[in-house]
């Protein structure tokens, strides 16, 4: 697991997403479920990308 290193954050920042989503059920400011499903793909997207670009950084250093 050490190729994505930015999945342990993305998840938790999820985690945190969903609590409060959960607590603004019925209230005024309760998010769409489409909203909530966009930042979920965003997130895990832009944490994988970042962690395979990281890992090439690092192949690069190494190799040099």
């Amino acid at each position: 697991m050490n190729r994505f290193v930015y999945l342990k954050p993305a998840l938790s920042f999820i985690m945190i997403f969903i609590g409060i989503k959960m607590a603004l059920v019925g209230s005024p400011w309760e998010i769409p479920t489409w909203f909530s499903l966009c930042v979920i793909l965003f997130t895990m997207t832009a944490a994988s990308l970042a962690s395979l670009y990281k890992e090439k950084q690092q192949l690069k250093v190494v190799n040099k």
